[in-house]
C-alpha cells in the first residue's frame, strides 16, 4: 500500500503561494503584454472554412502562450530552488516546454508572415516534435529515471515493459497530447480551462506520489493557466496561439511520464485526446466513404453548429473534463490504498 508524503501546513502555503504567485505574474504582465502583441502585428486570422461568427474575432492579438508559460516556468523552477525541492527532472522537463514552446512560436510566426493561418506543415511538424520527444526521453533514460514503469488507474498494479517498448509509447504520448491540446485550442476560455482542471489534478498526483518538486511546478502551471484565464475568458482579448497549446500538452505528458502515470493521464487528458480523435475520425470518414460524421472538427466546432452558444460549449466540455477527473482522481486514490 502507497502513502502520500506528510502534507505540512507549510508546504500547504507553499502550494497556494505559488499559484497565486504564477497568477499574479500573468495577470501583472498581461495588460502590457497585450498591447505589445498587438503594436507587433501579432494578431489572429481566422480561417474561411471555420464559423461564421469566428469572423468577428480576426484582429486579436494572438501568440499569448508568451503571455502565461515564462513566468510559470519561471516560478515552477523558482520557487523549488527556494524551498529545497529543486531536481535534475524539472530541469529536463522545462526543457522539453521550451521546445515546444519555441517550435509553436515559429509556427505562429510563419502564420503571421504569411497573413494566413496556415504556418508549419503538418509532417514537418510531427517531425520537429518527435525530434524533440526523442531529446527529453533521451536526456531522461541518462538519469536515475526508470523507464518502462506504468501504473494504472483504480489499481495499485505497477506493470513494467522494456524500454524499446516504452520509449516509442512515450514519444506518441509526448506528440499526441501536445497535437492534442492544439486542437483543443478553438473557443475562448477552453484549452486555458480544460489546462488548469489537468494541473490541478497533477498537483494531487505529486503529493500523493512524494514528488514535491512536480506538485509546486503544477501549481505554477495551474496558477500561469488561472491568470490567463483571465485575458482568455469570452470575450477573448488575446487567443493562446500553438506557442501555448503545442506547450501545455508537452508539459502534461512530461508530467505523467516522470509519475508513471502515462496510463491515468489518458483518463485525466480525455476532453483532449477526444477532440484529437474527432479529426482523425472526420478524415477517415471523408476520405473512405465522402462523408462527415460531424458537422465540422474538432469537436467543439460541430457543437458549435449545432445551434450550441460558444461559452455553453466551453461550459459543456469543461464540466465534463472536471467530472471525468475527479472520477479518475476518486479511484485513483482508493485503487492506490490511499482510502
Amino acid at each position: 500500500m502507497m502513502q502520500p508524503f506528510p502534507i505540512s501546513l507549510q508546504f500547504q502555503i507553499y502550494l497556494v503561494f505559488t499559484i497565486a504567485l504564477a497568477a499574479g505574474l500573468v495577470l501583472a504582465v498581461g495588460a502590457l503584454a497585450l498591447r505589445w502583441l498587438g503594436q507587433h502585428g501579432c494578431r489572429q486570422y481566422i480561417r474561411d472554412e471555420g464559423p461564421q461568427r469566428h469572423h468577428e474575432k480576426a484582429g486579436t492579438p494572438t501568440m499569448g502562450g508568451l503571455l502565461f508559460l515564462p513566468p510559470a516556468l519561471l516560478v515552477g523552477l523558482g520557487m523549488p530552488m527556494l524551498i529545497g525541492n529543486f531536481s535534475l527532472s524539472l530541469v529536463l522537463l522545462a526543457g522539453l516546454i521550451l521546445g515546444f514552446l519555441l517550435l509553436g512560436l515559429a509556427d505562429d510566426v510563419m502564420m503571421l508572415r504569411r497573413g494566413s493561418n496556415l504556418g508549419l506543415r503538418a509532417r514537418h511538424k510531427l517531425i520537429l516534435q518527435f525530434i524533440l520527444a526523442a531529446f527529453f526521453l533521451f536526456a531522461l533514460s541518462r538519469t536515475p529515471y526508470e523507464g518502462g514503469l506504468l501504473r494504472f488507474p483504480f489499481s495499485s498494479y505497477l506493470l513494467a515493459i522494456p524500454g524499446w517498448v516504452y520509449y516509442p509509447f512515450a514519444a506518441f504520448l509526448i506528440v499526441g497530447a501536445s497535437n492534442s491540446t492544439n486542437l483543443s485550442d478553438g473557443l475562448d476560455g477552453l484549452l486555458a480551462g480544460l489546462a488548469a482542471i489537468c494541473a490541478a489534478a497533477f498537483v494531487l498526483l505529486s503529493v500523493w506520489l512524494q514528488r514535491p518538486d512536480l506538485a509546486v511546478f503544477s501549481c505554477a502551471l495551474l496558477g500561469g493557466c488561472l491568470g490567463f484565464l483571465f485575458y482568455n475568458r469570452h470575450p477573448a482579448r488575446v487567443f493562446m496561439g500553438d506557442v501555448g497549446s503545442l506547450a501545455l500538452g508537452a508539459a502534461f505528458s512530461g508530467i505523467a511520464i516522470l509519475l508513471h502515470v502515462e496510463i491515468v493521464f489518458l483518463l485525466l487528458g480525455a476532453v483532449f485526446f477526444i477532440e484529437s480523435l474527432s479529426v482523425i475520425i472526420q478524415v477517415i470518414s471523408f476520405k473512405s466513404t465522402g462523408k462527415r460524421v460531424f458537422k465540422m472538427s474538432p469537436l467543439h466546432h460541430h457543437f458549435e453548429l449545432s445551434g450550441w452558444k460558444e461559452t455553453q460549449v466551453v461550459r459543456a466540455f469543461c464540466g465534463a473534463s472536471l467530472l471525468i477527473t475527479a472520477g479518475c482522481l476518486l479511484g485513483t486514490y482508493m485503487g492506490w490504498g490511499f482510502g
